[in-house]
């Protein structure tokens, strides 16, 4: 029994070491072509993680689509997320939602997603929404020229 037990403790120290030396590289050096993502022409493919098979979070590739009436190009924006609430409101829809600004916190409460308040310049900074409440926190720019922003905060 004692030889079978250790036996099975060797081949699982070669299994772990063999897969942990087949995705670990000594130099980890830059490779062209090397990357996490959807590759199409169209751009438009967000990247979608799950766990226990729901959608948790999405990086937006060439999306555009409305919020509370505004439209626009939100590309690169991220959503981060937990709780049914954002697949009942279609915020992980690849084709027309997702994120308010470059990053997005969704809660779990509830079965609505607030959009009442946002603003176009809701780019640069977080957005939080729970509890059918809405939140921003970031940059906004004011004007056309360089470093003609305003710190910004709304609830």
């Amino acid at each position: 029994m004692k030889t079978k037990q250790l036996i099975n403790a060797f081949i699982g120290i070669f299994i772990s070491v063999n897969v942990y030396s087949q995705v670990t590289f000594e130099s980890n050096a830059y490779a062209p072509g090397r990357y996490l993502g959807w590759n199409a022409s169209n751009g438009v493919n967000p990247l979608l993680f799950k766990t226990n098979a729901i959608n948790r979070m999405k990086l937006n590739g060439s999306l555009s689509y409305a919020i509370d009436g505004y439209n626009g190009l939100r590309n690169g924006y991220l959503l981060l997320g937990r709780g049914d609430a954002l697949i009942n409101n279609g915020l992980f829809n690849p084709a027309n939602a997702g994120a308010y600004s470059a990053l997005h916190l969704t809660g779990a409460i509830g079965g609505f997603i607030q959009t009442f308040g946002y603003r176009p310049w809701m780019q640069t900074g977080i957005t939080l929404t729970d509890n059918q409440d809405l939140s921003y926190i970031g940059l906004r720019q004011v004007g056309t020229g360089f470093d003609v922003t305003r710190k910004q905060g709304s609830s």
